[in-house]
């Protein structure tokens, strides 16, 4: 069914006419053994009978073939595929992926991620993406770490229901698709621990929402749960990642979305000693920068509650995400949205106010300075909160139990600068050049191929 996307080298394994077929048959059968235990998985391996794109889990309809794709099973299917594969191999060539990894990522991608990206949006759509400002349920991106690039990208699971009774808050695909990814066994790090603890803390069932009617009635629509996956560039070892978000559960259980998250953290199989120093450090941070309870639940139903000063004063906790690999390794964050972009207040939240003032802190927000004006070119005093362009910043909060103190990351969202795409490449790759790194030289021509 999928012959057609197959690279030019499967026709490498092709044996010519040697004579004696039966040597040349268990010569091959035998390579290929050797090399189903030793190479990466093949397009064959990562289908199964439950993830593909004909799966039911993505089709509410029985499935029809398209001409408008390679044998996808609707047309939104096609529409993702051309609107999404072609970006996401110049990524892969602007990384300098090794061929054959290429081949691997995007036969995973269009056979298991891209079908997950549900219906093309439309008038009547029952369900919108939340993933991005344009509502796209799809974001590939490039990761910078010391001259190496990583391709990563993520998306918004959207089943062919969603919105409607059958699913009215987009829960069904989610969980049957990270089920199904563990099934297929494409992920060699998956791990479904904290996975399941914290969907069935944040995710609200059909049982709750029949007692409760009426709660949900008239709330502004919140994304329930985003996926992503790092692809690393030595082999094919995709790092699965979910983003879940509490503001149902915290409307449905009357409690603020940060205590909601910090109860459901402490109760997690893997925290069954004290809590840990850098996630008391965040909780106590957090609790300082909240709204009331009142104000916070109205925020939560869509609410409108006083003007830009009062919600810029807050920092309010939007979602948590984790790696869903193995707890032994762990890699949690709270994510919280400020609109206070001064740089006075980025300082206060690196530093935890004055919890966490180390050379590394300092560090950390000397680069961030820097970048901020090589992006904007801005020269004016970024104490100043209103001079700045951003709409608002998020951050998040890693809590580690074996560090004693949180590591703190930003993020600018780049639509809210008011600066076009071209000048955001220019000002990342001045960035890079500073930083002395090789990307700088060749960022630039690279994104404007790929944009």
């Amino acid at each position: 069914m999928f012959e057609e996307l197959l690279s030019a080298k499967a026709l490498q394994n092709e044996v010519p006419d040697i004579g004696d077929k039966q040597a040349v048959f268990d010569e091959r059968q035998s390579r290929q053994e050797d090399d189903s235990r030793h190479q990466a998985p093949t397009v064959k391996h990562m289908l199964t009978q439950d993830i593909n794109p004909t799966s039911p889990m993505f089709n509410a309809d029985p499935f029809i073939p398209s001409h408008r794709g390679p044998c996808f099973a609707n047309t939104s299917q096609a529409f993702w595929y051309r609107t999404t594969t072609p970006l996401l191999s110049k990524l892969f060539e602007a990384a300098k992926y090794p061929p054959h990894l290429q081949d691997q990522y995007t036969f995973f991608y269009n056979h298991s991620i891209l079908p997950a990206l549900g219906p093309v949006l439309s008038p009547t759509s029952k369900w919108t993406p939340s993933l991005t400002y344009n509502a796209a349920p799809f974001e590939p991106s490039l990761a910078f770490q010391n001259n190496k690039q990583l391709v990563r990208f993520k998306f918004e699971p959207i089943g062919p229901l969603a919105g409607t009774p059958k699913d009215r808050f987009n829960q069904t695909l989610p969980l049957a698709f990270v089920s199904s990814l563990a099934t297929a066994n494409v992920c060699p790090s998956l791990n479904l621990e904290w996975w399941n603890h914290f969907t069935t803390a944040f995710f609200v069932s059909d049982a709750e929402l029949a007692a409760h009617p009426s709660l949900f009635v008239g709330v502004k629509v919140q994304p329930t749960c985003f996926l992503a996956f790092d692809l690393p560039s030595d082999e094919f070892a995709p790092v699965p990642k979910s983003y879940l978000f509490p503001h149902r559960r915290a409307l449905l259980e009357g409690m603020d979305k940060a205590d909601l998250v910090f109860e459901a953290i402490r109760n997690m199989p893997s925290f069954t000693e004290d809590a840990p120093p850098a996630l008391e450090k965040v909780e106590r941070f957090l609790s300082q920068h909240k709204d009331s309870s009142a104000v916070q639940l109205a925020h939560q139903a869509g609410m409108v509650v006083g003007g830009m000063d009062s919600k810029a004063k807050e920092l309010s906790v939007e979602m948590l995400s984790f790696d869903c690999i193995s707890p032994a390794q762990p890699l949690l964050k709270v994510h919280a949205k400020t609109y206070d972009t001064s740089f006075a207040n980025v300082r206060d939240i690196f530093a935890l106010g004055d919890q966490s003032k180390t050379s590394s802190t300092l560090e950390g927000l000397q680069t961030l300075e820097r970048f901020w004006k090589c992006l904007l070119l801005t020269r004016e005093d970024w104490n100043d909160y209103t001079s700045q362009s951003a709409e608002f910043l998020y951050f998040a909060f890693e809590i580690d139990p074996g560090k004693e103190q949180p590591d703190v990351t930003i993020y600018v969202p780049s639509w809210t600068l008011g600066i076009s795409k071209t000048g955001l490449t220019r000002g990342l790759a001045r960035y890079f050049r500073e930083l002395g790194w090789d990307v700088g030289n060749t960022y630039r021509d690279n994104m404007q191929e790929v944009l």
